[in-house]
């Protein structure tokens, strides 16, 4: 399967004329990001905290995925950040913004949509970033030098939370750079929805006191001895976690993707010449038909990723609980 979607990926940067962007650093380069730089080189020596195997993996262009809602001990508890060897939502939007190929597009437009993509990309990592706070209530830490190892785990903790801000803040800025209110105005809500799905009940619910109680039902759908029917497991999973992954994962991508699609309409439409002889889609329609493509992607892509979690876990069923 990696095979099939490496392949996928290759031909799909072609498409697009190179691979699909991630970050842009120069966007973020401040006096405040220098200072938490220096903050986290001092730490990570001293501290192993979820901020710095988070931070590793997307300065190296991996995709992180938390399996579940608000990370720290749940993440812990089922499985470590896994990432993804599928396209990043970065590309999908590319292909989205190029699906509409016209003669009259600009690199100033492809630039726009790169905008899009990193945009993406960098509320997907603050959010994970943010999402390695540790409950330090949750952990117990038997060492002789135990406040020093508390204070700079809370430490840790505050550089993770400024260094989420740090990015949010970034996009803000890519955001007003694009110069239309209408993708401001698309993708502000989305990163609203991601911040209210950490708050939907899914995620509420799924804390560390009723873990347990969780992944019986999980496990009790293999069980032929459970006393857990299965209709109990289908009302435990099909419309709340349809809505809290629309939110958490599908909003931003859905949104995004009509972003790219309402730039080319404006730049189009801005055009001194329009072609004449060529035809020009019903756009509402279209925005809607981009956005209903990358919710149900992101969707997917989030049910297949907690499959295969759950086939591991089946294959090896005590590699979850050390």
């Amino acid at each position: 399967m990696t095979t099939t979607w490496s392949k996928l990926i290759s031909r799909a940067e072609k498409l697009i004329g190179g691979p699909s962007p991630y970050i842009n650093l120069g966007n973020i380069l401040s006096s405040e990001a220098g200072s938490l730089a220096s903050r986290a080189r001092r730490l990570a020596g001293n501290v192993n905290h979820p901020f710095f195997s988070t931070v590793r993996s997307c300065l190296r262009g991996r995709y992180v995925n938390n399996l579940f809602s608000i990370s720290s001990a749940i993440s812990d508890r089922f499985s470590k950040s896994v990432t993804s060897e599928r396209p990043s939502g970065g590309l999908i939007i590319l292909l989205v913004g190029q699906s509409y190929a016209s003669p009259t597009n600009s690199t100033k437009l492809c630039g726009q949509h790169r905008s899009i993509s990193e945009i993406f990309e960098t509320v997907h990592t603050a959010v994970a970033i943010h999402k390695s706070l540790v409950n330090l209530n949750d952990l117990n830490q038997n060492t002789d030098d135990n406040e020093t190892w508390l204070k700079n785990m809370e430490s840790c903790n505050k550089l993770a939370t400024l260094s989420g801000d740090v990015l949010l803040a970034s996009v803000s800025t890519s955001l007003a750079g694009l110069h239309h209110a209408n993708v401001v105005g698309v993708v502000s809500e989305a990163i609203g929805n991601m911040m209210e799905a950490e708050f939907h009940e899914l995620a509420t619910n799924l804390n560390v006191s009723n873990t347990n109680n969780y992944n019986h039902h999980i496990e009790s759908s293999i069980d032929v001895n459970s006393t857990v029917t299965s209709n109990e497991i289908y009302d435990l999973s099909k419309e709340k976690w349809l809505s809290f992954v629309q939110l958490s994962r599908g909003a931003l991508l859905g949104s995004c993707c009509e972003a790219a699609l309402i730039l080319t309409e404006n730049h189009i439409s801005n055009l001194s010449i329009t072609p004449t002889n060529k035809i020009y889609p019903d756009w509402d329609n279209f925005f809607s038909i981009a956005n209903n493509f990358g919710s149900t992607w992101a969707c997917l892509i989030r049910l297949t990723e907690e499959r295969e979690h759950i086939q591991r876990t089946w294959r090896n069923p005590f590699s979850s609980t050390r």
